[in-house]
Parts: structure tokens; sequence; C-alpha cells
């Protein structure tokens, strides 16, 4: 507030003409209601692992792809991993290390267990790989979505 006839202490810069003013940072990213990925341990070991190839790469021109491997390695388990996104559990966005899904909640019927390895199940009977999902975190990825999951005494 300020007082009558005098300045005010912050000033805004004069906009030109056909300028925007305010934020404009186009797609903002909703509310992440759960996060699965994979344990850190793995993407620093896979830090070791080029720090250790890098000697054996430089000896020899011909060795260089050997970094490669755990490079890939670290992408990997940098990137890949499911969220969660929205109030409600809108959606799922699954994360490949090279690209992403969005998979809306609405679409996913259901769930298989293979081998350690969680697959959503969806409307059209495709699955899709959930990485850094286990077993045994499926409870908590049901209840970020909001799903109800019958148990053994609910089905007989």
């Amino acid at each position: 507030m300020t007082r009558a006839g005098a300045a005010p202490l912050v000033r805004r810069r004069p906009t030109r003409p056909g300028r925007r003013t305010g934020w404009d940072h186009g797609y903002v990213a909703r509310k992440v209601t759960a996060r699965f990925r994979y344990n850190a341990a793995l993407a620093i070991a896979a830090f070791v692992a080029i720090c250790g190839a890098v000697p054996l790469a430089a000896s020899r021109w011909y060795l260089s792809f050997v970094l490669l491997v755990p490079l890939v390695v670290l992408v990997w388990a940098w990137r890949a991993g499911v969220d969660v996104r929205g109030d409600r559990g809108d959606h799922l966005v699954v994360r490949y290390p090279f690209h992403s899904r969005r998979i809306d909640a609405a679409e996913v019927r259901g769930f298989t267990i293979t081998r350690r390895r969680v697959s959503a199940v969806l409307t059209d009977d495709s699955t899709h790989w959930l990485p850094a999902v286990s077993g045994t975190r499926l409870p908590l990825l049901t209840s970020a979505l909001h799903l109800k999951v019958p148990t053994a005494s609910q089905s007989s």
C-alpha cells in the first residue's frame, strides 16, 4: 500500500506491445501421487563400473565399446520407473530408458504378475510392463490409482 502521491516501492518494467506478460512455461506436471523407481544402488554401481571401464577403454581404441554397457545400465536405472500422477490417480506415466507412455487409470483393467514382474492389462487386452513395480508393491500402486482389487475371500 502506498501513501498518497508516493511512488510504489516496486516498479514493474513496461512491456513491449504484443508481448505477453505473466508465466508461460507450457505444460506444468500435476501432483505425483506415487513414484516407483529402482534402488539408487543400481545407478551408483553403474557409475562405479564406468569409472572402472575408462582406463580399459583408454588403453586401446577397440575396447571403447566396453563403456557402453555400464552407460546403458546407468541410464536405465536412473530413468526407468512408474509415476502415478493426479490428485485422484488420474493416470500412470510409465518411464522406459528412452521414451515414456501415459496410461489413463480408466484404461487399466487389471494387473498380472509373472516372475516378479508386474504388467498392467488394459481394456483392449494389451499388457504393458511396469518397470520398478514388484508384486509386493502392487497394493501401493492400486491404492494410489484408487482401484479396487478383489481379495481371495471376496472372489469365493
